[in-house]
């Protein structure tokens, strides 16, 4: 784990429903409301994005296309912790999963770790 001025980031392991495995860059966001998964990540895993039309808003107001996708994502930190989580798909660039901190269930399981 590292952490810089509130920035949390882990690596670890997404799974898909097409059976590849990838290593990511987790940021663990204070501010999130919702999980979220890179665009181009979730496509590489095989998930597919409901056809709602869903945005989310970035810290500096943008406003980016953010749909749920039809199945959660299975998600592996270390050897203990394995979630399947619901995310949404959204374009990032600098981290390849966020998770928002606001879940209890992330990060107390994660800091017993």
């Amino acid at each position: 784990m590292t952490s810089t001025h509130r920035l949390i980031t882990w690596r670890g392991m997404v799974s898909g429903p097409n059976g590849k495995r990838i290593a990511v860059t987790i940021l663990f966001d204070t501010g999130s409301q919702a999980d979220c998964i890179s665009t181009t990540l979730a496509n590489r895993l095989g998930y597919t994005e409901q056809s709602l039309d869903a945005h989310a808003r970035t810290a500096s107001g943008e406003h980016l296309r953010a749909p749920m996708l039809t199945s959660p994502v299975t998600l592996r930190i270390g050897q203990h912790y394995r979630a399947d989580i619901p995310m949404r798909s959204v374009a990032l660039s600098s981290f390849d999963v966020i998770l928002g901190m606001r879940s209890e269930e992330h990060t107390s399981e994660l800091q017993s770790q």
